[in-house]
């Protein structure tokens, strides 16, 4: 089975969901154009990472009648959506959390397990920890979505992989610090996908093998002067692959590229 995957690259606008959730739409239906099957946006899209104490008031249920929760819902009739945010549950506990939504449903929501609490990191003060590592099945087959610090963690994979899971989905959002945008190491938000049956590995617009050896698959890449719209097809049938969207040198031009000619 051929697949598409839709890496929605973006910029989030910290602490802006009315702003941050106008974007997901904006790339869903650019992603929907491009015949995308799945589209991946990084962890906390919806709000940016470093909200701190605006926690609370950034929140959303992760429910139908949630009028940004709902609209992301009523996209997913269009493509399966893989996207970050911060949940609030029944308790009023705080989560980083990240949907996966298909036909305008939530098959399945994880919170984020590992809180960082080191250097720039306080994911800890503000947030619970998640309880639950699980795999879910889609259209696509049995999947299992990690955020950032958990996939640090060789446990949390290893227990994906023993509940079925085929395709892991992995999300992050790392700050950066002290990065200019004259050096080569500037990146983005990301996200990712793998298969973790025979190694393989996707990075931004190729497919290499744990050996380095580059593997043919077609890859657009669509700029936005809000981000980069990256989509790979492939064969589903039973390799396994890792997607990563950084932003390289070459990313940034292309994004420089569509920033300029959106101003003039």
């Amino acid at each position: 089975m051929k697949m598409t995957i839709g890496l929605g690259q973006i910029y989030p606008k910290l602490g802006n969901v009315p702003a941050n959730l106008e974007k997901h739409l904006d790339y869903i239906e650019d992603a929907t154009a491009q015949n995308v099957d799945l589209i991946i946006f990084p962890e906390m899209s919806l709000t940016g990472y470093q909200v701190m104490d605006m926690v609370p008031e950034l929140a959303i249920r992760a429910s139908a009648d949630d009028p940004v929760f709902g609209q992301m819902l009523d996209a997913s009739h269009k493509t399966d959506i893989m996207f970050g945010f911060v949940q609030e549950d029944a308790r009023n506990r705080f989560y980083i959390a990240a949907a996966y939504l298909s036909g305008g449903k939530t098959v399945h929501i994880h919170h984020k397990v590992y809180l960082p609490t080191y250097t720039m990191f306080d994911d800890g003060r503000y947030f619970d920890e998640g309880q639950h590592i699980r795999a879910f099945d889609t259209r696509f087959g049995r999947m299992g979505m990690l955020i950032c610090e958990d996939f640090w963690h060789m446990s949390a994979p290893y227990v994906l992989w023993m509940d079925g899971a085929d395709i892991l989905l992995l999300q992050s959002c790392s700050p950066s610090r002290g990065i200019s945008t004259q050096r080569d190491d500037v990146r983005r938000p990301c996200s990712a996908i793998e298969m973790p049956r025979d190694g393989l590995q996707l990075c931004s617009k190729s497919i290499s093998a744990p050996n380095g050896s580059v593997l043919d698959v077609e890859c657009a890449c669509q700029t936005k002067s809000s981000g980069l719209l990256y989509c790979h097809r492939f064969d589903m049938g039973g390799s396994a692959i890792f997607l990563h969207n950084a932003l390289s040198t070459s990313d940034r031009r292309l994004l420089q590229k569509a920033q300029a000619q959106d101003e003039s």
